[in-house]
This record gives C-alpha cells, structure tokens and sequence, in this order.
C-alpha cells in the first residue's frame, strides 16, 4: 500500500481535556509517536545520520559519505558485540533490529506504541522552548513484512510488531515503522499530526504521570528508576 502524499495536520493540543478529546475523538485504534519538537521531520534516526554526514562530513577516512553499506556493518558488528548480554537471543535479523533500536543503535525504525499516553510522556518530558508533536497513525494501511526478507531490502514503508524480546518492548505497548529510505521524511495519508503547545507541556506531563506513566514504569530497570527519581526530585544542574 502506498505511503506518498502528505500527512494531516488535524490541529492544536492546547489543554489536557483537549489531548483527551482528540484521543477519544479517533475511531479507530491508531498507533502514536510523540516527538518532544514540532519542528523535527519525521526521520528515522538512521536518516538522521545520512543526512548530517552529507551535510557536515566529508569522510576523510573512506572518502565516500555515509551509507546503506556502513549501516550494515554497523548492524552487525551490533549483533557480534550484543552476544555476551542477551538473555534470549534474537531469532533472525528483524529482531536484531529491534534490540538493536532500544538499545540507542541508529536504525531504519521508526517506534510507535498503541498507548497515547506513552505517546505524549515523550513528547512533553523534555518539552521546552518549543511546541511538541504526536503523530497518530492507521497502522492498518500498511502491510506486515515477510520475515523472511531482509530488512535493508524492503520496497514499501511497513509496520513491524516485534516479539518482547526486551521488557522496554513490552513496557511501551512499542511497535514499528521501518523504512525503505530513511533519509526521506516519512509522510503518508494516514497520518495525523497533533502539535502540542509548548504553554500546556508540563501539565500534560503531570497527568501522565499521574496516570503511571513515566521513566520507571517505560525503562524497567536501575536506569529508568534513577531517571524517574531525577524527575520526581527535580534533580537538575542546568
């Protein structure tokens, strides 16, 4: 199925009942994304880094910019290094990529979670200075990949639902989007975009807390429970 075209901007966040009614206002169940800028285009951030070494690098070392071929290797040489601390190994490369992507690695993936809330603790938590974003998307305009293809070689933009091979996966209700060429912005038809303003940032952040929602609850374990305490404590510096 196609995803060309532009996406919908379906309006303003400027209250929590408005977050509520926009959420309740959906008639399906869509998927979301929250974005702490309004301004960043919808990059994996894989394409993130496509786009800063043409841009800012000119590669002295190999004499070429960025691409598909070193983020490949970096894909591997992840899953050589990622050996001696996992648990339950991945089963084929598809959930490699998802480990891979939780664990901070620039990838072709796009996360998403089927819960808003989630949704909008990472639009708001570092939200300031500037409006924040949710995007809401029909994940049931794209087709499922076949495992067995290889994820670098995929034609169409598709979702992903991973199995939870990590409790972060399974905390964040997380599934993706992976894409055929992540240095292009994703936009498609079936796709909101709902800009948060920066004036109601904190408020939704509390009721998302409020609501069980925040680091120690999305990243189990001692990093997600400090982060957690940081906030709860206002332990900042800066």
């Amino acid at each position: 199925m196609s995803d060309s075209g532009s996406s919908v901007n379906a309006g303003e966040i400027s209250t929590v009942r408005g977050f509520h009614d926009m959420v309740c206002g959906q008639k399906t169940a869509p998927i979301f994304r929250g974005e702490p800028k309004a301004t960043f285009p919808l990059l994996p951030k894989i394409g993130r880094c496509y786009r800063y070494h043409s841009k800012y690098l000119d590669a002295p070392d190999t004499g070429r910019p960025f691409s598909l071929a070193d983020e490949v290797a970096a894909f591997k040489e992840f899953r050589q290094r990622a050996m001696p601390y996992v648990n339950h190994v991945p089963r084929d490369d598809w959930e490699w990529l998802a480990l891979a992507q939780h664990h901070g690695l620039p990838t072709r993936l796009l996360d998403w979670t089927e819960n808003p809330l989630v949704a909008a603790f990472f639009a708001c938590h570092d939200g300031h200075g500037s409006d924040a974003v949710i995007y809401v998307l029909d994940e049931r305009q794209f087709n499922v990949p076949l495992y067995a293809e290889s994820p670098f070689n995929i034609t169409e933009t598709k979702v992903f639902v991973p199995s939870h091979i990590t409790p972060r996966i399974a905390a964040q209700g997380a599934l993706f989007t992976i894409h055929p060429k992540p240095d292009e912005e994703f936009r498609s038809p079936h796709l909101q975009r709902w800009v948060i303003k920066e004036s109601c940032l904190l408020e939704i952040w509390g009721m998302v807390e409020k609501y069980g929602v925040h680091h120690a609850s999305l990243l189990p374990g001692l990093d997600g429970v400090a982060q957690y305490l940081r906030d709860r404590w206002f332990l900042y510096s800066e």
